[in-house]
């Protein structure tokens, strides 16, 4: 399944892609999208390792044009601000990790917190070839100090509410001592603070097969131990 149909739409200089992406978020101008595809992956990739090693505020445009070679003046035709650029990358990672998700999703799993497991599982495959998509993704979730905390927080709550439907497909709701919405909601919190202590731990540097270990082992106790709890006897 396809999550991310994209459609695109002109709105006075700036091409706006509209399916899922809040119109109001998407300030790349126009002339951006009208790149040859490997100039924009380009510039884009050179983001990503810019954003990976460095909190908003450090982020240089100085660096990034000196790195896509490209002017000053050329970035300017694609974007009014670094903020612009920033939203569209962010939106981009999560557009690839969510298709990701969508596409390795295993229809047959009926329990809501198994499916939670295999998403968690798909996050560290995801991350095993994507870490700067991975890291620049999750720092901007979850760093508060972030300028554009607020846009991204909006953007991660729209994306999540439409993937939340197809996670929810096939699941097997009668078997839960709770109502479908609060099982959901369980499992949420749940993954939310999984994400948080993987973030943790990364920052610390823990080498990834001991980290994607220890994970997985955490996460499985703890639906283990909420599926004793949730599921009718």
């Amino acid at each position: 399944m396809n999550l991310l149909m994209l459609t695109m739409t002109k709105k006075d200089d700036i091409l706006i892609e509209t399916d899922w992406f809040p119109e109001r978020m998407n300030k790349m101008k126009k002339a951006f999208f009208r790149l040859p595809e490997e100039k924009k992956s380009n510039l884009v990739n050179v983001c990503l390792k810019e954003f990976s090693k460095n909190t908003y505020n450090d982020i240089s445009l100085d660096n990034i044009t000196a790195q896509s070679k490209i002017s000053k003046e050329e970035m300017f035709e694609y974007i009014d601000s670094k903020k612009d650029l920033y939203v569209y990358v962010i939106y981009k990672a999560f557009k690839d990790i969510t298709q990701y998700q969508s596409d390795n999703c295993d229809s047959s799993i009926r329990c809501y917190f198994e499916r939670m497991y295999e998403v968690a599982c798909n996050m560290f495959n995801y991350y095993r070839n994507k870490q700067l998509e991975f890291k620049v993704m999750m720092n901007a979730f979850y760093d508060i100090s972030n300028p554009c905390f607020e846009e991204i927080r909006v953007m991660k709550i729209e994306i999540d509410k439409m993937y939340e439907f197809d996670l929810a497909k096939n699941i097997n709701w009668s078997q839960y001592n709770e109502s479908k919405e609060n099982i959901i909601k369980i499992a949420w919190f749940m993954i939310e603070g999984y994400n948080l202590e993987t973030i943790l731990k990364m920052s610390r540097d823990m080498p990834f097969d001991e980290l994607e270990e220890m994970m997985s082992s955490d996460l499985r106790m703890m639906i283990d131990v909420i599926k004793k709890g949730a599921i009718k006897k």
